[in-house]
């Protein structure tokens, strides 16, 4: 917004004062013609054609049949036309030099004008100090005709109008960037908020498929390894049928709050779908990342649940897989998810991790 406005504003003052210099000549130069009429000097008559009779000034005859003609006759100025003469020319001459100073100055004021539009980050207010330094080039000319002086006055308030509309357009671009300010806060805001889960209040499968993504693109070009894990609550459905989905819900709440604390600082832990969570453990080999995930499982199974006047023991699965050069998304997802259904089949409460061969180990 700010370099449409300085374009614009430069455009304005240079159309501006392209004309004011048109003016100016032209008022110069009907103030001279209006103070200093020229005087015509009318021509001398033309010399009477010689007869046959008429002498010449060697005392020969001209015959009236020659093809010689009279030269013309420059007859000299009087000496009071010849003073008034010098006097005017000398006088136009001064006004030429200072006409000419002024006409330079604003032709100087043109090109830092050109400067300011090509100036694009801050055009708008270093068009402004241009047309400062305009009025006080104007303030400075001394021209006292009436017509120039007149034309001088209309610069002068056609500069302090852009001034004020420059600095009345600075004012609302301000607020105008105060207020995309804030709307891109917002918007940063709710973002952030599309990313967070509603109930467990962690990463939702939106935030967890943009970070898995990322991992994946960053393994390709760093080699840099991460490892999946895949949880899920045992006996979930259970839950809600006994105890009521409220109830449920503070199941998810807590388990979410024990995977958070149990995992590491770097780690990226998200509510994959329904009772299911997904970690990514980055920088990390199947291995490292498979005690970590026993950790979780192990603080889950330790941790009482109240519900209603009971309190009961949770227990999870869990399914762990590295991520190799050429794995998509849904071929980490894939491995991961297997594991995963080989702890469930082996009894539950359990971890299985993928090997690169495809088989699957329970820890």
């Amino acid at each position: 917004m700010e370099m449409g406005i300085g374009f614009l504003i430069g455009v304005l003052a240079g159309a501006l004062v392209v004309m004011v210099v048109a003016v100016i000549v032209c008022a110069s130069r009907r103030a001279l013609a209006k103070k200093h009429p020229t005087t015509s000097i009318p021509a001398p008559p033309p010399a009477p054609a010689p007869d046959a009779t008429t002498p010449a000034a060697n005392g020969t005859a001209v015959r009236a049949d020659t093809k010689l003609r009279a030269k013309s006759v420059t007859r000299p100025l009087p000496k009071r036309g010849n003073t008034t003469h010098t006097l005017i020319v000398e006088e136009v001459v001064n006004r030429d030099k200072v006409l000419n100073k002024n006409i330079e100055e604003v032709r100087a004021l043109m090109l830092q004008l050109a400067t300011v539009i090509k100036s694009t980050e801050t055009a708008s207010g270093e068009a402004a100090e241009a047309f400062s330094t305009a009025r006080k080039t104007i303030d400075g000319m001394t021209d006292d005709s009436d017509l120039l002086t007149e034309a001088r006055q209309l610069l002068v308030d056609e500069i302090d109008r852009v001034l004020q509309s420059n600095a009345k357009l600075h004012k609302e671009l301000d607020k105008a960037n105060q207020g995309i300010a804030e709307q891109r806060r917002q918007i940063e805001e709710l973002r952030v908020q599309a990313r967070i889960d509603a109930l467990t209040r962690i990463p939702n499968r939106a935030a967890f498929d943009e970070r898995l993504q990322e991992y994946i693109s960053l393994l390709e070009r760093t080699n840099l390894v991460f490892t999946l894990l895949l949880l899920d609550i045992d006996h979930f459905k259970r839950i809600n049928d006994v105890f009521g989905h409220v109830n449920g819900d503070r199941i998810l709440r807590g388990v979410a709050a024990r995977i958070t604390d149990s995992v590491r600082n770097n780690d990226f832990a998200a509510r994959y779908g329904g009772e299911e969570f997904a970690v990514i453990f980055p920088g990390t080999v199947l291995d490292d990342a498979a005690q970590v995930a026993e950790r979780v499982r192990v603080d889950i199974s330790k941790t009482t649940f109240r519900m209603d006047d009971e309190n009961i023991k949770m227990t999870i699965s869990g399914g762990v897989a590295e991520c190799r050069k050429g794995m998509g998304p849904e071929q980490i997802i894939a491995a991961a998810d297997a594991a995963l259904y080989e702890a469930k089949r082996g009894g539950r409460n359990r971890l299985c991790k993928h090997g690169e061969n495809g088989t699957t180990t329970v820890l």
